[in-house]
């Protein structure tokens, strides 16, 4: 586990764009979940991945709703 860490953290560490290191976090959540051995389970988690860059890039750059 320490190993596929380190492999993720370098490539994060070393993408050209900020848009390839989100990419290679979603494949490692991906990888992830295709470890589970539970289909059901498996299936939740591959759900629960971030959405695609675009769609992350729209919602960060949405203003929030202000506070009361």
């Amino acid at each position: 586990m320490k190993l596929i860490f380190l492999v993720f953290l370098l490539t994060v560490t070393h993408a050209c764009t900020p848009q390839m290191a989100y990419q290679s976090g979603q494949e490692w959540q991906k990888n992830e979940c295709y470890k589970i051995a539970s289909p059901s389970e498996r299936e939740r988690c591959l759900e629960n991945i971030n959405p695609a860059y675009e769609t992350y890039q729209q919602q960060i750059k949405r203003p929030s709703d202000p506070k009361e």
